[in-house]
């Protein structure tokens, strides 16, 4: 329960969209979030994902996750708990056109060397000239490492309107 007592909670009623900019640099990324209050790194780790999402190639994403993480992702109904999964199924997601995840609201708390943050985002991505856009809910759990906060589970899942 020690842990616990460090609890920092926060919300935030976000809704912005992150698109990769060409010039953008994923190490720059990580090397400002090791930088800062551990609140700041995970949002930063979060935007990270993000980024990566947007970046259209599923490696960027895909390092981002330990070794053993397990993904339960929004458009599979499978387990993806293996880097090789985990690899095929963001290569399928990063050849959408377009995508862009939205964050409408989330919800980070700091447990020690583990963090949650939960909400609600939207990814939209252009298909047939068209935007498609999926509403879903995610959680994700964090664990500091040397290397950062890196993300030992991920659940999303769309949310039916």
């Amino acid at each position: 329960m020690k842990n616990f007592t460090r609890l920092m909670m926060f919300s935030t009623a976000l809704a912005f969209a992150v698109p990769l900019p060409a010039q953008q640099s994923f190490a720059a990324v990580k090397a400002t979030a090791t930088q800062s209050t551990p609140e700041q790194a995970v949002e930063q780790a979060f935007q990270t994902w993000i980024l990566a999402v947007g970046s259209g190639k599923s490696e960027n994403i895909t390092k981002l996750y330990t070794e053993n993480a397990v993904l339960l992702p929004t458009f599979s109904p499978k387990v993806h708990n293996t880097p090789a999964l985990r690899k095929g199924y963001f290569e399928t997601i990063a050849a959408l056109k377009k995508l862009v995840v939205t964050v409408q609201e989330q919800h980070l708390r700091i447990f020690g060397n583990i963090a949650i943050n939960s909400g609600l985002y939207t990814f939209s991505h252009e298909k047939d000239g068209k935007t498609v856009a999926t509403p879903a809910r995610f959680t994700f759990v964090y664990e500091k490492t040397p290397q950062g906060w890196s993300i030992v589970e991920h659940h999303s899942s769309k949310v039916e309107i």
